[in-house]
């Protein structure tokens, strides 16, 4: 009898869970994207961000370090790149990547920089160049975009541009002042992510002739430090309320994207694309924006987008278009 008892139980506690088994297969939770850490640079606190046409990852820090990310499996391996900004204590606060690989940094008093390969040297083969400063506003660079052959700048005292492939100054863009962070384009138009200073705050577009405020939605005086776009979607990175997005094709109200950021790396610094995989650099490091369904079926649904739709904003007035042919 004991047997015959204990036999039952079993069953019925075989049966018990068989039921909830296949229950838990008919319900599929949907959870959300969701950040997650990629675990380095090691102590680094990421101001900028870039990626290479090999897919590499470029993170620009405090004190001038800029690491160069390469992928092992899915692990990212850094490798510091650089050591004149770190010996001039230049905080490197904005990247941005030519069509020819060679990267720009924007710095802290230093004005903006030129790195190019050099492979008569492989212990150090990134060598850094300063581009010339005239015209420039202020040796402030935190923001950096490459459009037509055209470098923009933002500074603390608005955007400027330069051409590409020529010695000439920098020209200012537009009439605002704003402490511009982020640049970025979608559907043909510019877009500048500023500090909050008054009478500036959140993001603005470019209009043509000058710029104009778009903040509907946004937390209010919200300093806006990184944007990227993906096709019609921006996103912008914010000073302690982490990643909002805007579809410009339709709307020009932002809606919250920070579902897995908390504390520190609600304070995002910048933002880049590649291909469907969205960065993150923060003050706690480097987050990746995953969406996939929380479910035993998740694995099999794998979630893709579009690799972002090329944009050429209209160059301001007098501006060369030029092919592009390096600094």
């Amino acid at each position: 009898m004991t047997n015959h008892r204990q036999r039952g139980l079993w069953l019925s506690l075989a049966l018990s869970l068989m039921i909830l088994l296949l229950l838990s297969l008919a319900l599929i939770v949907y959870a959300g994207p969701y950040w997650h850490t990629s675990h380095g640079p090691e102590g680094g606190e990421i101001q900028a961000l870039a990626v290479d046409s090999a897919g590499n990852l470029w993170a620009g820090t405090r004190l001038g370090w800029v690491f160069h990310g390469t992928f092992s499996g899915s692990n990212l391996l850094w490798t510091l790149e650089n050591y004149q900004f770190s010996t001039e204590k230049r905080d490197v606060l904005s990247l941005v990547i030519d069509s020819a690989d060679n990267v720009y940094a924007g710095t802290n008093e230093g004005g903006v920089w030129k790195c190019v390969y050099d492979n008569a040297d492989p212990d150090h083969p990134w060598k850094w160049y300063p581009i010339s400063s005239q015209g420039l506003g202020s040796n402030i660079v935190r923001a950096l975009r490459i459009e037509a052959n055209i470098l923009y700048a933002g500074t603390p005292i608005g955007v400027y541009t330069h051409t590409l492939s020529t010695t000439g100054s920098w020209t200012k863009m537009g009439t605002l002042f704003f402490d511009t962070r982020a640049l970025a384009a979608a559907n043909g138009t510019f877009y500048a992510g500023c500090e909050n200073v008054a009478p500036y705050w959140g993001v603005y577009r470019w209009a043509g002739t000058d710029w104009a405020a778009m903040r509907d939605g946004l937390p209010d005086q919200v300093s806006v430090r990184a944007l990227i776009a993906n096709g019609n979607i921006l996103y912008a990175g914010t000073g302690g309320y982490g990643v909002y997005e805007c579809n410009t094709a339709i709307t020009t109200t932002w809606t919250a994207k920070s579902a897995g950021l908390a504390g520190d790396a609600l304070d995002v610094r910048a933002l880049v694309l590649d291909g469907s995989t969205l960065y993150a650099g923060t003050e706690d490091g480097v987050y990746t924006w995953t969406a996939r369904l929380i479910a035993m079926r998740a694995a099999f649904a794998p979630c893709s987008a579009p690799r972002p739709a090329p944009c050429t904003p209209a160059p301001p007035a007098g501006a060369s278009t030029a092919p592009r042919t390096g600094a």
